[in-house]
């Protein structure tokens, strides 16, 4: 696992397009931007990721994982390959969730069970941390970042998004209704 050097005026893949399973990105020292896909042809695509931020998820054949750093400062990165959230969807899962906003003034929750869908998070302040807590199924989070981007992320009970910098949220059930719990931080 050694670290890759991602500049700010080039985009370097992080995870080649004939990598089929989980990974997990960690971000060393300088805020990158993560992108799925074709290499971009513009400078800012993709889930901003902050310095020390980690973001796990899985990838398809064909799908590579593109870095680039978000100032003129160059950003270390490094790729876990391999790494799963295994669990069975086949029994009793209780779900408690929590959020320390030591760092942060701001934060809220949410239960699926008792809210539905869509959870729409539009707070006044920027959502700096986001915790998904996914029972089952998959659902689609929709995150507008700070810049006016707008990305769309596919999450199932293998992955979890947890680090970035949006101004809202909208997390929306593709048809099998899995409870999810949740909570941000922000300021």
């Amino acid at each position: 696992m050694t670290a890759q050097n991602v500049p700010g005026d080039e985009w370097v893949e992080l995870v080649p397009s004939n990598f089929e399973d989980d990974y997990s990105v960690v971000v060393e020292d300088a805020p990158i931007y993560l992108y799925p896909g074709d290499k971009p042809n513009r400078p800012v695509a993709g889930l901003p990721l902050r310095a020390d931020a980690i973001q796990s998820g899985q990838v398809d054949r064909g799908v590579a994982l593109w870095g680039r750093s978000q100032t003129d400062v160059d950003a270390s990165v490094r790729v876990v390959p391999n790494i799963r959230i295994d669990g069975s969807n086949e029994r009793a899962v209780t779900v408690s969730t929590s959020v320390q906003t030591d760092t942060y003034d701001r934060g809220d929750d949410f239960d699926t069970a008792s809210d539905g869908y869509p959870v729409d998070l539009s707070p006044d302040e920027t959502i700096q941390h986001l915790l998904l807590s996914i029972v089952e199924g998959e659902i689609d989070v929709e995150l507008t970042t700070t810049d006016g981007d707008v990305v769309t992320i596919p999450v199932d009970g293998k992955a979890s998004i947890d680090s970035y910098s949006v101004e809202s949220v909208s997390i929306s059930d593709p048809g099998s209704a899995p409870r999810i719990a949740g909570g941000w931080a922000g300021e």
